[in-house]
């Protein structure tokens, strides 16, 4: 049988609301009681019944939103919430970096060297003190004058007492709050148990152990309870060898990585130059509120196996270090499949390969894939805004950058996001202080894509003109002195560093920006029509960033 509650509704939740709902029924149903006044002994009752329901209807309601996945603020509620579907928040996730290493001679000219192999685990150092570590040995070829060594940016602990085991079952032991994720292999008494995503399918003799992340953001390891998962004979020593992280403070910038513990001089190289020629990326602390309410749903839909276009995507998004990504099926059973590390930027070959490793894994068997990294495209806009009358110009155009930039921001934007300049129209248009607008400009200024890894990125001036009217292919490649440029596959220009061109057509104006380029590196990129919808297909991240807004704003001079 429903409720009903004739003194007040169940939308009614303030204390205001509650207590004019009591008055209004006071009046009807005991209309001889006519002084509603603060004076009036019963008012002031009302006034704490009122007030101490709006308390319990706080709690409800927060109890209520506490309980799902989406809605919950509290880190506790979600740790709570996904070990009811087995999600493993992840730990800190390691920045990754690609240094690269020239070898000179004693006048600072490139030096060939013989074969070597760079051990793994070698020791590079940013100019803040941030330790980076290779992942892999690297080999250095005959006759080599550099080398590029993926590094990660971890601290190996090694033989790490965590505690004596004990008879009791889902055993925890810490790991601290830095502890890198996936990186722990364990003994127990001697003996070598496995890191599982989730006891879920473990027997209760196998020798499996899971890290969870508890409610303070502290990575500690658990065992089973002798039905999912062996628990440990107590007054066993628990060894780890796990590593450690600073996280998002590994992030550094380009060209700060200028140190090694490496002795070069073992292989007869008198100099060397140590530097990044992009930025670390992904590195991130242990897993925040908004990472979990986006990857725990998805880890429920792919049950952690790729075969639609779909999976793949949702797969790639919960590998560690991924935010964003997007893929291209080519012919036969090859996938492309395009990544932004977290919090932006350019993705190093070492997180394209740990990424690579993290989809295969899950991929279907036939499949094969490679991982390659995503830029950013940037939207320039110009426009006429006649704001409302006596409005403020100054907040006009506040107004106007802050909802544009927040639209293609980076945390709205994705890869390859379609750009309509209806949409861009509609939404300055919509805002308070504008009263219409006329678009003079609009066009995406293109990510010029590195084709290898150890190519920097291309510095540049660079705006799309009228001329601009179907999707074009563009090369980039420079001879040493000059970058010559093809559209389409054919050679149209010859370019200077620092100097201006415009192609005859004029589909599009560029000025390359002096930077450490070498000759026979290669750039491509794709230009769409100007003052057109732009349906991207580059693999980049449209933004608008405020440098990129050309306002003209002035004020409709009658009602």
């Amino acid at each position: 049988m429903a409720l009903n509650n004739p003194w007040v509704g169940y939308i009614t939740r303030n204390y205001l609301q509650i207590k004019t709902d009591l008055l209004s029924r006071l009046g009807t149903s005991v209309p001889e009681l006519s002084d509603h006044s603060q004076s009036n002994i019963m008012v002031v009752i009302l006034d704490i019944f009122a007030g101490i329901t709006e308390m319990l209807n706080y709690y409800i309601d927060n109890m209520a939103r506490e309980a799902f996945i989406s809605t919950a603020r509290k880190y506790s509620s979600m740790v709570r919430l996904t070990r009811l579907i087995d999600y493993r928040i992840k730990a800190s996730i390691s920045a990754k970096v690609d240094v690269s290493v020239s070898f000179l001679d004693v006048v600072g000219d490139p030096l060939p060297v013989s074969a070597f192999t760079l051990p793994k685990g070698t020791a590079f150092t940013s100019n803040s003190g941030i330790q980076f570590i290779s992942i892999d040995a690297v080999p250095v070829l005959l006759n080599a004058t550099s080398m590029v060594v993926p590094c990660t940016q971890e601290l190996i602990i090694v033989n790490q007492l965590l505690g004596i085991s004990t008879s009791t079952i889902n055993q925890i032991y810490s790991l601290g709050d830095n502890y890198t994720n996936e990186t722990i292999d364990l003994t127990v008494g001697g003996v070598v148990w496995t890191l599982k995503s989730t006891l879920g399918r473990s027997e209760p003799e196998d020798k499996h152990f899971v890290v969870d992340i508890s409610a303070d953001k502290i990575a500690y390891i658990k065992f089973g309870d002798d039905i999912n998962g062996a628990i440990p004979q107590p007054g066993l020593d628990i060894i780890g060898n796990y590593s450690t992280t600073s996280g998002i403070l590994g992030n550094v910038g380009i060209n700060t990585i200028n140190s090694s513990s490496y002795d070069f001089t073992l292989h007869g190289i008198i100099d060397k130059n140590i530097t990044n020629i992009l930025g670390a990326v992904a590195g991130s602390n242990y897993e925040d509120i908004e990472k979990i309410r986006r990857s725990a749903p998805l880890s429920i839909r792919t049950l952690d196996r790729a075969v639609t276009k779909q999976d793949y995507i949702d797969i790639t998004k919960l590998a560690p270090g991924v935010e964003k990504a997007n893929l291209k099926h080519t012919c036969g059973k090859a996938i492309e499949i395009y990544i932004v590390p977290n919090g932006g930027g350019i993705a190093s070959q070492s997180l394209l390969n740990t990424t690579k490793d993290f989809v295969d894994l899950r991929k279907m068997v036939t499949t094969f894939i490679s991982v390659l990294p995503t830029g950013q495209s940037d939207i320039y806009i110009d426009m006429n805004v006649k704001a409302k009358f006596r409005a403020s110009l100054t907040q006009t155009d506040v107004d106007i950058r802050a909802a544009l930039t927040n639209l293609y921001s980076y945390a709205n934007s994705d890869v390859n996001k379609p750009i309509r300049t209806s949409d861009l129209i509609a939404l300055v248009d919509n805002l308070s202080r504008v009263d219409y607008i006329t678009l003079n400009k609009f066009y995406l200024i293109p990510y010029i894509r590195p084709t290898l890894s150890t190519t920097p990125e291309l510095i540049k001036e660079m705006s799309i003109n009228v001329g601009s009217t179907d999707v074009l292919n563009w090369e980039l490649k420079y001879d040493g002195i000059n970058f010559v440029l093809l559209k389409n596959g054919l050679q149209v220009a010859t370019i200077p560093v620092n100097t201006f061109y415009t192609d005859p057509l004029n589909i599009l104006t560029l000025k390359i920006i002096p930077n450490s380029y070498v000759g026979g590196m290669v750039w491509e990129f794709k230009t769409y029509p100007f003052n057109g919808n732009i349906e991207l297909d580059n693999f980049s991240i449209p933004i608008i960033s405020n440098p990129n807004i050309i306002l003209n704003i002035t004020e409709t001079l009658t009602i």
